[in-house]
């Protein structure tokens, strides 16, 4: 995932060596790294260790949310093993500041299966909607707002997924 700033930044996140997100097995840390507007490169300068960050947890996913700030699931669990392999298990909701390298956990939403952040919607930088699975309630649609960082359980899904969550306007 690049997530591409208003100015031009753009971000892009490693959950390396979560093996519940997929990955294989690493030495090198969850985080996320910046190429600046109008260059080709990696910032030699940038580096938001995620795990140093939370304390030992990477990455499952993120979307970009705007000013500068992204959506991310991250891991609730340090020791990921062969068998959860492609889980995505027991992901915490949090909003990410790329500028000042910080990490807000959300409140009101339970600890839940990643992965689905790229079918949620996002309106006007202060709303956010999503998808929210877990083994104990089913699934719903979770509305967040990212100021307070606050999410409100919405619907239940009648069904095994919802694709997308979209804003239409005429």
């Amino acid at each position: 995932m690049l997530a591409i700033t208003e100015g031009g930044d753009a971000y892009a996140y490693s959950a390396a060596g979560a093996i519940a997100a997929g990955n294989v097995p690493s030495a090198k840390p969850s985080g996320i790294l910046r190429i600046k507007a109008g260059t080709t490169e990696f910032d030699k300068d940038y580096f938001f260790n995620i795990e140093t960050a939370t304390g030992g947890y990477k990455l499952c996913g993120m979307k970009y949310i705007g000013g500068g700030k992204a959506l991310a699931q991250i891991f609730s669990f340090k020791d990921h093993v062969a068998a959860d392999k492609w889980t995505n298990r027991d992901c915490k909701l949090a909003i990410i500041d790329f500028n000042t390298k910080a990490i807000t956990y959300v409140d009101g939403v339970p600890l839940h299966t990643g992965g689905s952040l790229q079918y949620g919607c996002v309106i006007d930088k202060t709303t956010a909607y999503l998808q929210v699975q877990n083994t104990a309630d089913g699934i719903h649609i979770y509305k967040v707002d990212l100021a307070a960082a606050k999410g409100t359980k919405g619907a239940k899904v009648q069904g095994k997924a919802v694709m997308g969550l979209f804003k239409m306007t005429k």
